[in-house]
């Protein structure tokens, strides 16, 4: 259940400890799915439809295109694997593409519009696995990839402004973009 594996009879969670190998056996293929429901790729919206999606939020009041769909953006997660001995530290950079332009707006505050995105590589540090993660925002892909990768290392929350970086790790987004960007 939700990636956790259970006990029939106890209904108590089996905790595996990492790096053990593990043999599964399935009487058929039935019970595999061809592709993960929570990570399908995301419609992309017209130009149009996107400003107005955003033009169309209560209170607001302007708003600035500030990346171009297409651009790959850069973000680092870094923790540690509590559970081995001794705790293992880790930093790894993700590359995140845009599949829509990327606005500041402001409505009773200033905001990073709600843009798709694909987090697609692996920019440096080693993951033993990757697969592209599909989201609707840079929050959301922030988040999708630690719970993905590392739900048992830290918490998942962030905030876009702090998290990613500009082509070429120029510099991060803030408010102030939208006055002189």
């Amino acid at each position: 259940m939700n990636g956790h594996f259970y006990d029939k009879e106890t209904g108590n969670r089996i905790i595996i400890k990492d790096g053990t190998e593990l043999a599964i056996v399935m009487s058929n293929n039935s019970a595999l799915l061809s592709a993960d429901p929570l990570n399908l790729p995301n419609t992309v919206r017209s130009k149009e439809v996107f400003e107005g999606d955003i033009s169309s939020l209560k209170g607001f009041k302007r708003m600035k295109k500030i990346v171009d769909k297409g651009t790959q953006l850069t973000f680092t997660i870094s923790s540690a694997i509590l559970t081995s001995e001794p705790p293992e530290k880790y930093t790894i950079t993700f590359g995140l593409t845009l599949l829509e332009d990327l606005y500041l707006y402001e409505t009773t505050k200033i905001s990073l519009s709600q843009s798709r995105c694909v987090v697609d590589k692996v920019i440096e540090g080693h993951l033993p696995y990757f697969e592209p993660l599909h989201a609707y925002s840079l929050n959301e892909a922030h988040h999708k990839t630690f719970v993905h990768f590392f739900n048992k290392f830290g918490h998942a929350t962030a905030n876009a402004f702090d998290k990613f970086f500009l082509p070429g790790g120029q510099a991060k987004f803030y408010p102030q973009f939208l006055n002189n960007h």
